[in-house]
């Protein structure tokens, strides 16, 4: 399948991305490093320097995907008291540019990636 993976450079992305090569998949994603490192990055998939955001560019680089994880976005908890215009863009307006990118591209399946930071302070197990 072709899989792409939007913040592949963070810590959910890129571990997803080389989790799901090991099971045969071609991967594809894009990152603009508010959160990911250059680092997480490989050889072993297709990187596109591109921000969520540019809608014409993510409707473009979706073309022939099967599956789209969006995992890209601004981790910083208690962020949004302080910027609160800056995180609105970097969630709300980038997913929207990812989701009707793909649907544009009859993309068959939208998987939506969060980590704790979305969720706050919570106790184990969470209900």
């Amino acid at each position: 399948m072709n899989i792409f993976i939007t913040g592949i450079a963070g810590f959910l992305g890129s571990n997803l991305a080389h989790h799901l090569i090991n099971k045969g998949h071609k991967i594809y994603g894009n990152d603009n490093f508010i959160g990911g490192y250059k680092d997480n990055l490989s050889d072993k998939f297709k990187f596109f320097d591109v921000d969520c955001c540019n809608f014409d560019k993510m409707n473009k680089i979706l073309e022939n995907m099967d599956v789209v994880i969006h995992c890209a976005a601004t981790a910083y908890e208690g962020f949004s008291v302080f910027s609160p215009s800056f995180v609105t863009k970097n969630i709300y307006e980038a997913s929207i540019s990812t989701f009707s990118a793909a649907i544009s591209n009859n993309v068959k399946k939208i998987i939506f990636c969060s980590s704790m930071a979305r969720y706050g302070e919570q106790n184990f197990p969470f209900t």
